[in-house]
């Protein structure tokens, strides 16, 4: 080794043992002073046992601190909500309101349908053949007595009822405190599966159709055969239904928007964003006169008469037969509503559909249940090439803002009418009510007023409101003086009509919100309490760590410009 090498390898030593001493006494420096519990006695001078003890204590309590730290944060991690109830005092926008005759053909229109099958179940007529999906059919083979040759008999059987019955025995409506449960999410647990059994839902239940029934579902397929601009012609007419429309005292706007569904053909939208409720009790709501046009009810398909009635958010879809009631005609019936709206969190801490952006994409409001039984149409159409439901096809017609729009140019896919098709759609449907979120993503919508209504009302009209309604009545029709309500005699031609007060009870309102059950402030606060318990850290302890970082830095930065001017000179 060459003088030159000893020199540099001695000088490094030496900066060395400078560098170490001088990061160690800022080190020490800095313990001594600061706020952090034990550090201070870590670095003093006390004998090494001590230290040594409080080393021990110091490491014990951080661990225990740091624990306390992660159990934080991965509370936080699990974006938990909770939910606060408020009850507040403010005008309220009014409902939605649609509404629908109980009878779907008029029968002074029931020659003028074009369809031979159709006119034969409206005439009462057995000959016609269904086409019930052999799913519902079941056979068993017995020999007679006396003879040899067995008999096969085929009955028909009904498969469970699964998309009129869910609404009722699981509403989709929110419950505290999850109110992200769903009816997806309820499927998905196998409620149904456990109410039921898998093998009722899957298998269909032995027994013969009732001939109502049957007779039904034939009237519902030939009907959907039809062109829509004729079943809406055939249908009752907002016109000639509705006879006075008043909201809070003003003349209501026309309707809109209709829909045609098959159970209940024509159906109006009366709705406004205009509509706003300062003022509790029917002064501040919706009054409807309506006439039932009983003497156009088709016998054969009908054994009553009725409005059926949808209270729906501005904007949504109407689905009056899973969410709708029925107002008897000859009353003058009060609807008194409650509201509830409900705002849940979106991502990360709950899956929400945002009403707002949904209607911006697709022209109407967003709803769970529109959401789940668009998607088993789209489900069924894919696998069975038919539309299997309305909804779809409808929605085309309830975005266009003109009212009666007579046929989507869009549409190709047919309904399920033929045999096969039925067959696929009564196999397909079980297993896609049992694994909804399998083939859907129908969160529940981040923003929803949910609507609670209760009853009363009184016989309706007397003997003069009546004539006065029956002129009225007549007056709408082309042909008043040939108008069928003056020839009727009897007692029944007050149940042709109804009256209905449709109302807020009161304008206190109850909210049901979700908050986060950890919001950032509070996970920094309960980090600070947790190591301030354990170590007496703060806030400025930071500053301390940073002061000594930037110290040791500013050490080792000039020890090793130092070094690198040494060794230039000995170069």
């Amino acid at each position: 080794m060459s003088i030159k090498d000893k020199a540099n390898d001695e000088a490094r030593m030496k900066e060395d043992s400078k560098k170490h001493t001088k990061i160690r006494s800022l080190l020490v420096d800095v313990g001594s002073e600061s706020s952090i519990h034990g550090i201070s006695r870590i670095v003093s001078d006390r004998p090494i046992f001590l230290r040594l003890l409080w080393l021990i204590a110091f490491f014990v309590a951080l661990s225990f601190g740091l624990y306390q730290v992660y159990t934080i944060i991965h509370l936080f991690l699990k974006y938990s909500v909770k939910t606060n109830v408020e009850v507040r005092y403010s005008p309220i926008a009014f409902p939605a309101i649609t509404i629908c005759n109980m009878n779907i053909i008029k029968k002074s229109e029931s020659g003028n349908l074009g369809n031979q099958n159709l006119q034969r179940i409206l005439n009462g007529s057995s000959s016609y053949t269904t086409t019930l999906p052999t799913l519902l059919q079941t056979s068993s083979t017995t020999t007679p007595p006396g003879t040899d040759q067995p008999t096969t008999t085929t009955t028909q059987s009904a498969i469970l009822g699964l998309p009129n019955i869910i609404p009722n025995i699981i509403p989709n409506e929110v419950t505290i405190p999850d109110l992200n449960l769903n009816l997806s999410t309820l499927l998905d647990d196998n409620i149904l599966s456990d109410f039921y059994g898998s093998s009722d839902l899957l298998q269909p239940e032995a027994g013969k159709l009732q001939d109502d029934y049957i007779a039904y579902q034939n009237f519902k397929d030939e009907y959907q055969k039809l062109k829509r601009h004729i079943k809406v012609h055939a249908g009752h007419q907002i016109e000639n239904m509705l006879l006075e429309c008043t909201y809070a005292g003003y003349k209501c706007d026309r309707p809109s928007k209709n829909i045609v569904t098959p159970d209940y053909g024509n159906c109006y939208t009366l709705q406004s964003r205009r509509y706003i409720s300062g003022t509790s009790g029917p002064v501040g709501g919706m009054t409807l006169t309506i006439n039932l046009e009983n003497h156009e009810a088709i016998e054969t398909m009908t054994e009553g008469f009725g409005l059926r009635l949808a209270l729906h958010e501005v904007g949504s879809f109407p689905l009056p037969l899973e969410r709708g009631m029925t107002i008897s005609g000859g009353f003058e019936t009060s609807l008194a509503l409650k509201l509830t709206t409900i705002k849940r969190k979106g991502p990360p801490y709950g899956d929400c559909e945002d009403p707002v952006e949904y209607f911006k994409n697709h022209l109407v409001r967003y709803t769970t249940q529109g959401c789940i039984q668009t998607c088993w149409e789209t489900h069924a159409a894919a696998h069975c090439g038919c539309m299997a439901g309305y909804l779809s096809s409808e929605i085309h017609f309830y975005t266009d803002h003109r009212l009666n729009v007579t046929e989507d140019p869009n549409s190709t896919v047919t309904g399920c009418y033929t045999t096969e098709e039925k067959d696929c759609v009564a196999k397909l449907r079980p297993g896609f009510l049992m694994s909804v979120s399998k083939y859907c993503t129908c969160p529940p919508p981040c923003v929803e007023n949910v609507y609670t209504t209760s009853y009363s009302g009184a016989i309706w009209p007397h003997d003069t409101k009546l004539e006065e309604l029956k002129n009225t009545s007549c007056a709408t029709y082309e042909n008043s003086t040939a108008c069928r309500l003056h020839m009727i005699t009897n007692s029944t031609p007050s149940s042709n009509f109804l009256k209905l007060h449709i109302y807020f009870e009161e304008l206190n309102y109850e909210q049901i919100v979700e908050e986060p059950m950890y919001d950032i402030t509070q996970v920094i606060a309960d980090i600070g309490g947790s190591l301030g318990l354990c170590i007496g850290v703060s806030l400025l302890c930071v500053f301390e760590a940073v002061e000594a970082i930037v110290g040791v830095l500013l050490v080792i930065k000039r020890k090793i410009q130092g070094h690198t001017r040494v060794k230039a000179q000995f170069d």
